[in-house]
C-alpha cells in the first residue's frame, strides 16, 4: 500500500509538472476553434511571457516532486532571510511594472544558505569564528603570493560561519546618481562581512551591471532598466568560445528559446567571413535580436567553428527590434562584434512576426559589397538592403 501510495504520488507531481508547462495564449477577442486559428492568433497578437509568479510555481512544482520522491527530505521548504534597501525596492518596482519579473521574489523563493554548514559545524563540533579567523588569514597570505586561491579560504571562512541573513543595499558613490549593489552577509554569531559586487545602478541613464566591459558578475550581459533591455558588452566571456552552428542547435534543443536565424557567408581579406543575424524569443520573457561578426582563416578551423571578431575588426553597428508598428527597442550605433538586446516585456511574439532592421558600417566597399553579395544569395531570400556610402542598412 504504501508502494502504491507513492508510486500514486510521483504520477501526480509529474502530471502536475507537465500541466504548469502547458502553453498560454494572449488574451484574444478572436473565436478561436482550430489548431491553425490558434497558431495564427499567437502569429498575430503574440502571447503572455512567463510570469515571475508562474516561474516560481514551476520551481515549486520541482520542488514538490523532488520531495515526494525523497520522502520530505530534499529540497527544503525553508526559504533564505534576504532584505533590500529601498534604492533596490524601488528599481526592482519599476521593472515588475514594466515586465511583470521580479527579482526581489525570485531571490526570497532561493533555499537558505546556512543548512549544510550547520550539519558539519554541529557534526565535528566546529568552532565558526575561530575556523572563519584562519580561513580569513589564509586568504590574506594567498592574495600577498598571488596564487589567486585566496578566494577559496574567503569563500568557506564565510560559508562554515553559518549565514543566516543577506542584507541587499546600494551604496551612494561620489556621483549622486551611481550607486554600487552591495551586501551583508549576517553569521550566526552576530558577526557581518560586507561584500562590494562592483554592479553599479546609473540612475539617470538606467544602466545596470558591472561598467568594466565583462558585464554583470563576469557574465557578459548589462541591463538597462529604463528601457528593459539586456546587453552583451564587448569583452563577454563567450568571446573567447567563437561561434558554430552546433550553438543554435543546442540552444533550441534546451527549449527556452524560439527564434530564427540567417548566416551570410563571404570572404575578404584573406579570411572567411560570417555575419550571423538572429531575431525571436529568448527564456519565454523576451523579445530578443543579435548581430554577430565571425570570421577564419580558410582551412584552420573544422567544419562551421568560426572564431568571433577582435577589437581590430569589429564594425559600428545599430539595430531596432519591431512588432508589426511597435518599437520594442533599439542598439547603437556601437562598435561591437556581437550587438544583442533582450526586451523584457509582458508579451512575446512569434519569431516571424518581429521585423528586425540593423546596420553595419563596413571598413571598405569591397567589404560591404562581398556582405551584399552575400545577402543576395541567401537561399531563404527574405531580407532586403539599402547602401548608404559604406554603410548596409538590412530589413529582416
Amino acid at each position: 500500500m504504501k508502494l502504491a501510495t507513492k508510486l500514486t504520488a510521483v504520477v501526480m507531481a509529474v502530471v502536475l509538472l507537465f500541466t504548469l508547462s502547458a502553453p498560454a495564449m494572449a488574451k484574444s477577442d478572436k473565436n478561436v476553434k482550430t489548431r491553425a486559428q490558434y497558431a495564427q492568433t499567437l502569429a498575430d497578437e503574440g502571447y503572455p511571457a512567463m510570469t515571475t509568479t508562474e516561474f516560481l510555481a514551476k520551481v515549486n512544482a520541482c520542488g514538490d516532486f523532488f520531495r515526494m520522491v525523497t520522502g520530505g527530505k530534499f529540497p527544503t521548504e525553508e526559504k533564505i532571510n534576504i532584505t533590500f534597501d529601498k534604492t533596490l525596492t524601488d528599481a526592482n518596482l519599476y521593472v515588475v511594472n514594466n515586465c511583470g519579473v521580479d527579482m526581489e521574489a525570485i531571490l526570497r523563493n532561493l533555499p537558505p544558505l546556512n543548512n549544510l554548514s550547520s550539519l558539519i559545524v554541529e557534526t565535528f563540533e566546529i568552532d565558526p569564528v575561530a575556523f572563519r579567523d584562519a580561513m580569513f588569514e589564509e586568504c590574506e597570505r594567498q592574495d600577498a603570493e598571488g596564487t589567486g586561491l585566496g578566494v577559496i579560504y574567503y569563500f568557506l571562512g564565510c560559508y562554515m560561519s553559518m549565514i543566516d541573513k543577506i542584507e541587499l543595499f546600494a551604496e551612494p558613490t561620489d556621483d549622486p546618481a551611481l550607486y554600487e549593489i552591495c551586501f551583508n552577509m549576517v553569521f550566526r554569531d552576530g558577526a557581518k562581512e560586507t561584500i562590494r559586487t562592483g554592479m553599479y545602478i546609473d540612475t539617470k541613464t538606467g544602466d545596470m551591471g558591472n561598467f568594466d566591459n565583462k558585464g554583470m558578475l563576469g557574465l557578459g550581459f548589462n541591463f538597462n532598466f529604463k528601457d528593459m533591455v539586456i546587453y552583451t558588452v564587448v569583452d563577454a566571456w563567450t568571446r573567447d568560445l567563437g561561434f558554430a552552428v552546433i550553438y543554435d542547435v543546442m540552444a533550441n534543443a534546451v527549449g527556452v528559446y524560439d527564434y530564427e536565424t540567417r548566416r551570410y557567408h563571404f570572404d575578404y581579406d584573406g579570411l572567411e567571413w560570417m555575419i550571423q543575424v538572429w531575431k525571436g524569443t529568448y527564456f519565454y520573457v523576451t523579445n530578443g535580436a543579435e548581430v554577430g561578426i565571425y570570421n577564419r582563416v580558410p582551412g584552420e578551423e573544422l567544419g562551421t567553428f568560426y572564431n568571433c571578431a577582435n577589437d581590430e575588426q569589429m564594425m559600428e553597428m545599430t539595430m531596432e527590434l519591431s512588432y508589426k508598428d511597435k518599437l520594442l527597442f533599439k542598439s547603437g550605433p556601437q562598435k561591437h562584434w556581437w550587438l544583442t538586446g533582450f526586451h523584457l516585456s509582458g508579451t512575446v511574439y512569434e519569431p516571424a512576426s518581429l521585423t528586425m532592421v540593423y546596420s553595419i558600417l563596413f571598413p571598405t566597399a569591397e567589404m560591404r559589397n562581398a556582405f551584399t553579395n552575400a545577402v543576395d544569395n541567401e537561399e531563404n531570400g527574405d531580407a532586403t538592403y539599402t547602401v548608404d556610402g559604406l554603410k548596409v542598412t538590412v530589413n529582416w
